[in-house]
Formats: C-alpha cells, structure tokens, sequence
C-alpha cells in the first residue's frame, strides 16, 4: 500500500508539471478549451434533443399553445397580452413549476412602475472612477502576475455596402360579420273617441261632421259601444259606412240637406219636406217619427277595428233632425299595440381588421 501511494503521487506531479509546461500563454488557453469542446461535442448532440428534453423538463414541447395567435402576422396580439396579464392577476397554479409563467407575466405588468430607479454619476460613480485609471493606462495594473496587457489600436478600412429592396402592396379579401339586434317592446294603447253634436243641429236641419280619430299604434280591437242620433244619422269611418238609423230608401246621407220639394199636378200639388243628398236630388219624404231606436239610444258593442289603421282616421257623423233638438253622439272605445325600442346591441366582428386598416 505505501508503495501505490507514492506511486500515485509520481504519476499526478508528472500530469501536472506537463499541464503546467504545455500552457504559458492565452493562446495555449484557448486551445486547450477549444480541443476540450471539440471532444465533447459529439457526445453532447447525442444528448441533448427532443426526446430527451421532454424526459428532463416538464410540459416540454416543439410547439407552444400561444403560437395560434401569430396568425401569420395578420393578428393583433396586444388584446391577447391584455387578457394574459388580467388572468395572471388572480391565478394560482397547483405547483410552483406552472405557476412560473403568470410570476414572469405579472413582474413584467409591474414594472418598471414598482421597480426601484437608479441615477449612475459617472463622474462620483466608484466602480466606473475606479477603473479609469486602468482604461486610460492598462500596461502596469497592480497586481496583475504577468504585467502583459497593452493597449492596440486596430484600424479597419470603411466597407460600403449597396443594398435593394423592393416594396409591394399585396391585397386581400378578408370577409367579417357586423350585426344590429335590438330589442323591441308592446305598449298597450287604449284609444278613446266620444262626441254629441246635438245641440248644434236645429230643427228641419241636417249637419254633416267630420272629424280625426288619431290611433296610437296598430289597431287590436276598436268597439262601437254608444250611438244616438235624433231623428236619424249615419256614421262612416275612412269612408265606409259603419251603422245608421234612416228612413227606408236613403243612401248616402252625407253632406246632404233637408228641403222642400213639389208633388202632384193641378190643384192637387202640395209641398212636402224630403232630404237631399249632396247634389242636391231627393232621397224621398222627411218626417218626425216621434223617435225611433236610434233616437232613444242603442249599444251596439259593433266590432269596427277592420275599418281603422294606425294614425289619424276620419269619422263623419251626419245628424238629421227634424221637430226638436235631440242627441247626436257616438262613442268608440278600445285597444291598440304599439312597439317600443327598449334596446339594442352591436355585434361588431370586424374590429380587428377595422384596426388594420387605420
């Protein structure tokens, strides 16, 4: 055993009187480590691949999840750093390895807001007046065991480069979806319509009114529920007469009079009282029945919402009257739906190429 030892000791002073003979300079240095890599390298190929990355590194891959959202250039990825940065603020990984990511994602959100700002003087700064004696004058640094360094000054000749380049515009037909939804409402309207022209009809007299019905909204349903007219009448909506009360042989009551005409020849001709329509030809005898049912007053509960629209109606009412004033009124009563506005909302899925474009 005592002789292995010294043995030992032999063969290792030898190993380091050579190593210490072979390597005098930098050069020598340099090429001891360059031989070293050189040996090594092969070796190291071998080892270090794909396959042996995802056997030593957790979640290794040749393919990262955030490599879609390069687009091939075309996309704008700062929405989606913003989203990282606003999910990494409360997100907790199950082990430390996952949650290195989001630590890096909110270091970076942070500064340099939190980080802290230094000023360097470099005229108080120690570490750079320190060293300006060594920059200006590196020859005989203190300390220094081979008091080789020196300063050279190398001189490169200007190289001129001419360089081309070529820009083209490339279009592109790019399709992307806008839409407006909106979302509408039903009022339910409850339109209302009563007059009596009675006292405005002297006796022997016919009048004719015409009047607006303003609907709000589309009609659901319009009811005659009141009508009333003394000696007769009839009630027309835009133009189609809806309900009367007339002597039998009358037509069209409208904008008509009541008047006199002759009858009989000789001796035998007398004057009776007949109504006229409009042009003025007579529609036969006008007389006082007393009161008939309309003039006492009757309830239809007539549905007449086929003859209404939304908006403004015209309503004539004629009131004939004959020995004293009595009523002329109607009265209409119902509902109308009207659609209203409550909101909306813009799909816009053509912002990212609406950036593009600005």
């Amino acid at each position: 055993m005592r002789v292995f030892y010294f043995a030992t000791l032999a063969v290792l002073a030898a190993i380091a009187a050579r190593a210490e003979n072979s390597i005098n300079t930098q050069a020598d240095a340099f090429n001891a480590g360059k031989a070293f890599a050189n040996d090594a390298k092969d070796a190291a190929v071998g080892k270090v691949n794909g396959d042996t990355g995802s056997q030593q590194l957790p979640y290794y891959g040749t393919s990262a999840p955030e490599a879609a959202h390069f687009q091939g250039g075309r996309n704008l990825i700062g929405a989606n750093g913003t989203n990282k940065q606003n999910a990494c603020q409360s997100y907790r990984a199950s082990d430390a390895f996952q949650q290195q990511e989001c630590d890096a994602v909110n270091f970076l959100s942070k500064t340099p807001a939190t980080r802290p700002k230094y000023t360097i003087d470099k005229k108080t700064d120690p570490l750079l007046t320190g060293s300006k004696s060594v920059i200006d004058n590196p020859g005989p640094v203190p300390g220094a065991h081979t008091q080789r360094c020196r300063v050279e000054k190398v001189i490169h000749p200007a190289t001129f480069i001419t360089e081309t380049c070529t820009e083209s515009q490339t279009l592109e037909n790019v399709k992307c979806r806008r839409g407006f939804s909106a979302n509408v409402g039903t009022i339910v309207e409850t339109p209302y319509f009563e007059v009596d022209h009675g006292v405005n009809v002297p006796p022997w007299t016919a009048q004719t009114y015409t009047m607006n019905f303003h609907v709000n909204g589309n009609p659901e349903r319009l009811i005659l529920t009141w009508y009333r007219v003394d000696n007769y009448g009839q009630l027309w909506i835009n133009g189609t007469k809806v309900f009367e009360n007339v002597l039998s042989g009358y037509g069209d009551m409208r904008w008509g009079s009541v008047g006199q005409e002759l009858i009989g020849r000789g001796l035998r001709r007398q004057r009776r009282i007949v109504y006229k329509d409009r042009h003025g030809v007579s529609m036969g005898h006008f007389y006082d029945d007393g009161c008939n049912w309309g003039c006492l007053g009757v309830s239809p509960n007539l549905d007449i919402t086929p003859h209404f629209k939304e908006g403004n109606n015209e309503i004539v009412l004629v009131c004939a009257n004959a020995n004293d004033i009595g009523p002329c009124t109607v009265k209409i009563v119902g509902s109308a739906k009207r659609l209203v506005m409550l909101g909306s909302l813009i799909d816009n899925q053509c912002a990212t190429l609406e950036q593009r474009a600005q």
